[in-house]
């Protein structure tokens, strides 16, 4: 997205909470909920969710809707009406979300980013992407450079997808019990319930993961598409390869980003390429073609499919299914 379109959208946004504050007002008596929550994509909404499992008068919304890309989401009037009467605000804080700052800050509505709960990485050049030809240099396989305060300009950001670590989902649980009952003690026994059960099944679940992963043939993983899943790989010792970085706006690879794709998962005899969910899986399926692996789509949960959603699917189930994916292609 070029600078003036940008710009444009920044100033239709400001536009838009000028005039929803103005039409409807910001009127915190008038709930229909007791406690009103409003979160941008799916991990916000499904960890809210758990925390405030059977509490009655809490409503838990999502704006995203199921099945989009959050990195196309602009929110509508209608949208920031919803932030503006809730009583939090819950968003991922990184650089798809920028909007949301001057929100908050002209309805003054209680808030709380993903990003601000855990400690945060830099966006990163898989190794073999298309941005790592186009800087003409081969990244380091290490994934240690935590982001320091310089960081904000256009060049370096922090990696958003924070949620993909089970430490992180569990930091972020942590920090959405302490925001809600700070203002809601009546809630806080059952909210601290509810968040201890959620981080006692994450941590059983990373260990799973961690056991499986320490007795494997391999600790390699190709994606043939963008790449959110640094916290992941960073926190189970994974090495990566990938069409593009997290939060690239690309679609489409370059023949030498391919082809450097297919010289890894055959000098590596890797059996599975990844695709994400709400991708083609164009570049895996050429990848496959190539080298004879098999694509298989795993979940960044950034986003579920309106029939997972329907059926109320969460971060657990999806890992649950991603681990039997990822101990095929690790063995």
């Amino acid at each position: 997205m070029n600078r003036t379109i940008k710009i444009c959208l920044s100033a239709f946004i400001l536009l838009a909470i000028v005039m929803v504050a103005v039409w409807f007002g910001i009127n915190k008596n008038s709930f229909h909920h007791k406690l009103s929550i409003v979160t941008t994509n799916f991990p916000a909404y499904d960890f809210t969710r758990i925390v405030t499992r059977d509490i009655d008068g809490v409503s838990v919304e999502m704006l995203l809707p199921p099945g989009v890309d959050l990195h196309t989401y602009e929110p509508t009037p209608s949208d920031i009406r919803k932030i503006a009467d809730s009583n939090l605000f819950i968003y991922g804080g990184g650089e798809s979300d920028k909007w949301a700052n001057e929100i908050i800050a002209t309805t003054n509505v209680k808030s709380l980013s993903m990003l601000s709960a855990v400690s945060p990485v830099l966006e990163e050049t898989p190794p073999g992407s298309e941005a790592s030809h186009h800087d003409n240099h081969e990244p380091s396989e290490s994934h240690e450079d935590h982001a320091s305060d310089s960081i904000g300009d256009d060049e370096h950001e922090y990696d958003e997808h924070v949620w993909t670590s089970f430490t992180n989902a569990t930091k972020i649980v942590s920090a959405i019990l302490d925001a809600l009952a700070s203002e809601n003690p009546e809630y806080r026994e059952r909210l601290k319930h509810n968040a201890e059960e959620f981080q006692t099944r994450a941590n059983a679940l990373k260990e799973k993961y961690q056991n499986m992963i320490a007795s494997a043939k391999r600790k390699t993983i190709v994606f043939g598409n963008k790449f959110p899943l640094r916290y992941f790989a960073d926190e189970m010792g994974l090495s990566y390869y990938a069409a593009f970085p997290g939060c690239a706006e690309e679609t489409e690879a370059s023949p030498q980003t391919i082809a450097h794709l297919i010289d890894t998962v055959k000098s590596q005899s890797i059996p599975i390429v990844f695709k994400i969910e709400l991708s083609s899986g164009n570049i895996a399926e050429t990848i496959a073609k190539e080298t004879g692996a098999k694509v298989l789509e795993f979940n960044t949960i950034h986003n579920v499919s309106p029939e997972n959603f329907d059926r109320g699917a969460s971060f657990l189930d999806i890992m649950e299914n991603n681990y039997l994916l990822l101990e095929e292609a690790l063995n």
